[in-house]
């Protein structure tokens, strides 16, 4: 990962990285997650998923930003946070209050309770 804090990364930067890279690229172009092609955070879950032979409709999923649009669409519940990018909450199947508002608890409490 790696953060512009003053100016955007450069196009040239991005576009020299091997073609084996997934580049994700954020917060009004200053904030890069660079990282091999087979790797997110969805195919982290469903290999756990696969170990514990359970099924992709039991995962309740908490997102608000692009590198979170693979996991939200594929677990059983997609939850963004209040704060997240206006795509991911397009995808999500609940929106819920921001991070600094506890929007994962506030959301846990509400379907439990």
């Amino acid at each position: 990962m790696m953060i512009y804090a003053e100016e955007k990364i450069p196009a040239g930067f991005i576009q020299d990285l091997p073609e084996t890279c997934t580049v994700v690229v954020t917060d009004q172009g200053t904030l890069c997650q660079i990282m091999p092609r087979d790797v997110s955070k969805w195919n982290s879950i469903a290999h756990v998923l696969e170990d514990l032979e359970m099924d992709q409709q039991s995962v309740i999923a908490f997102g608000d930003d692009f590198n979170d649009m693979e996991m939200i669409q594929h677990a059983g519940m997609g939850v963004a946070m209040g704060n997240a990018v206006d795509e991911l909450k397009t995808l999500a199947d609940h929106v819920t209050v921001t991070n600094d508002q506890d929007g994962f608890a506030v959301f846990l409490r509400d379907l439990c309770l």
